[in-house]
């Protein structure tokens, strides 16, 4: 008895200084430890990939070394509550110690801890310590978003034709994996989800607006932007290649609900030649994720004919250039390739037959980070894209799979389907371009789009 009383003790006692160990390293390392943070798309000043969320806290368990060549930064724990970046890599780094590369910069990024403020020309990222933010609208400007009403009642008139009738709808599953791709399992759609489908579209083009005249007026630019970690920088940049590239053209910047810019920001953008506007009024309806704005931004703008453009696209050349290219004016859109072969759904075929003619000339996929469209010219397709972008739960997974799965083909696939529109394709193929790295090769972390006229 007294020596299974020990040993019983001895187990609480071990118990305990386990307890006291992962409550010390959870609780107390965080507050001084420095911590290396991978970063996403080879990129040393990237987001993190996982596990950061800007305080010292969520790296309890990382470690200060980093022996691999992917890129990173280290976050040095001068004061839990502002932590201080730096020594940020790109991949195919040396290995790298987070503790002496926080005491090299130590005597720059000094921290007052009195009242936690950094005095050193490294300043935390500021999207770290997101302020809350006051939208600049005046009283006439927020109920229709900075938009004209009759643009905004061509888009309910839209949304009432488009009806209801598609919500009941479904496909065997969402294509997004390859063990989840319902075309590579042999499965197909119901033969009735498909004769209903055929004939909501039917009953959609018979009630959409058609175009009129004087509703949208001339050329212009226009990107989706938003306030947050993905897109607050990168609308600035590519706002400032434009204009670098030496394009005049007026910008429309479209903002999501509640992410509007502040009146320093539109006084900016107005200098810059760029007017906001807001995705509030088109809002009501709900989408399905923020791709879905890419299409109503490009149909809903207030130009007749459109360059869209995604925020992170950098201008290299004057994009204007294609309005008055050959191209352009035998067609009422150009489109540019993208690296994925073509991966329909045969039940896209079965709603839409004569695609299996049009997919014969191009059998891949369309890159819609840059779209040149002329409203007039392709306007019934643009409806029809409005209509697959609202049931986009049904046409994503139709038109595309895993390999550049997104909404990249609805909008080619309209133009396809409707007989009197017609697109250009660019010919040439876009290449990688990224990080030249240590090992004399190029990490590929985005795409380069060349037009040949």
């Amino acid at each position: 008895y007294a020596r299974e009383k020990t040993s019983n003790t001895t187990g609480r006692r071990l118990v305990f200084v386990c307890a006291c160990f992962i409550a010390t390293e959870v609780l107390l390392l965080p507050s001084r430890s420095n911590v290396w943070v991978e970063t996403v798309g080879c990129h040393g000043f990237a987001k993190p990939i996982r596990g950061y969320d800007g305080t010292m806290m969520s790296l309890s368990r990382k470690s200060s070394r980093s022996f691999t060549p992917e890129s990173g930064f280290c976050v040095c724990a001068f004061t839990s509550a502002r932590p201080v970046v730096v020594a940020n890599r790109h991949c195919g780094k040396f290995p790298i110690d987070c503790d002496l590369e926080c005491d090299k910069d130590a005597s720059k990024a000094r921290v007052d801890l009195s009242n936690g403020v950094n005095n050193s020309s490294h300043r935390p990222r500021r999207w770290l310590f997101r302020r809350r933010r006051t939208e600049c609208f005046t009283k006439g400007e927020r109920r229709f978003g900075g938009h004209r009403r009759e643009i905004v009642d061509v888009f309910h008139h839209a949304m009432l034709a488009t009806g209801k009738t598609l919500r009941t709808i479904s496909v065997p599953n969402s294509r997004k994996t390859i063990t989840n791709d319902f075309v590579y399992q042999g499965k197909r759609m119901r033969a009735a989800d498909v004769a209903q489908v055929r004939v909501a579209i039917q009953e959609f083009l018979h009630k959409a607006p058609a175009y009129k005249t004087h509703t949208f007026r001339g050329r212009g630019i226009v990107i989706v932007g938003g306030s947050g970690l993905n897109y607050a920088t990168t609308y600035w940049i590519a706002l400032l290649s434009i204009r670098r590239a030496g394009c005049a053209l007026p910008v429309d910047i479209w903002f999501p609900k509640g992410e509007f810019p502040t009146c320093r920001q539109v006084r900016e953008l107005g200098r810059l030649g760029a007017t906001p506007r807001s995705f509030a009024p088109f809002s009501a309806h709900g989408w399905h994720s923020r791709f879905a704005y890419k299409l109503i931004a490009m149909i809903y703008s207030e130009f007749e004919s459109v360059l869209y453009m995604d925020a992170d696209n950098i201008a290299l050349r004057d994009p204007s250039v294609v309005f008055d290219s050959a191209l352009w004016r035998e067609h009422g859109a150009v489109l540019f390739k993208d690296f994925w072969r073509s991966s329909p759904a045969p039940d896209l075929f079965d709603i839409f037959p004569d695609l299996a003619h049009e997919s014969v000339h191009y059998n891949g996929t369309h890159e819609t980070g840059q779209v040149f469209i002329d409203k007039p010219r392709v306007w019934p397709a643009l409806m029809l894209a409005h209509f697959m972008n609202v049931n986009a739960h049904a046409f994503v997974p139709l038109t595309v799979n895993y390999m550049g799965w997104g909404d990249k083909e609805l909008l080619p696939r309209a133009i396809q389907a409707t007989h009197e529109c017609s697109y250009g394709l660019v010919r040439t193929l876009p290449e990688h371009i990224g990080v030249y790295t240590t090992q004399h090769r190029v990490f590929g972390n985005s795409m380069l789009q060349r037009f040949d006229d």
